[in-house]
């Protein structure tokens, strides 16, 4: 539960930032921006990502879905889930600080790409459409599970059930897990 609290004043506490940093963004001249973000992503990276990171992947005694424990098993999958976010994150980073040549740029958008397929072929051998469905949200769309919950008609409490029932059910082998 403390974890599961960690990571929902992270996400909160990131997104206040990025809205009331974007009304402060306004009035800059482009390289002033671009120095800002520069200096913003930073630090973000050295205290919130690292350690939301750290907080997200440990397992707690009762993991949020359904109140049961995570096993190692699923705590695996889920990281290797989490791939196609981290890829992501890190282009945007690439991109925004402007310090990447347009080649770089270009090679870890194809890791992006190339770890979506592998993320999207293991979803679908589910075989079950809703679970693939909350996975495909979650790992692909990157949506909170408010969103999903909302979008899919159902509380969080179950999308969070189903989760761990996706994670359960899903199968590693055969892909690029290590």
């Amino acid at each position: 539960m403390k974890t599961a609290i960690i990571i929902i004043i992270t996400v909160f506490t990131t997104l206040f930032c990025v809205f009331s940093a974007t009304a402060d963004y306004c009035d800059l001249t482009q390289e002033e921006y671009e120095k800002r973000m520069e200096k913003n992503f930073s630090r973000g990276l050295e205290l919130g990502y690292a350690q939301g990171k750290q907080e997200a992947m440990k397992i707690t005694p009762k993991e949020q879905a359904g109140g049961e424990a995570m096993t190692q098993e699923q705590a695996k999958k889920k990281e290797w889930l989490q791939r196609c976010l981290h890829e992501t994150q890190k282009l945007e980073a690439m991109t925004m600080c402007g310090k990447y040549t347009e080649t770089e740029c270009s090679q870890t958008e194809q890791v992006v790409q190339q770890t979506q397929r592998e993320i999207k072929r293991c979803i679908a051998a589910l075989n079950n459409p809703e679970l693939e469905a909350v996975l495909i949200r979650r790992y692909i769309v990157f949506q909170s599970w408010e969103q999903i919950a909302e979008e899919m008609h159902y509380s969080v409490r179950t999308i969070l059930r189903r989760h761990t029932d996706a994670l359960e059910k899903l199968s590693l082998n055969g892909t690029r897990c290590h």
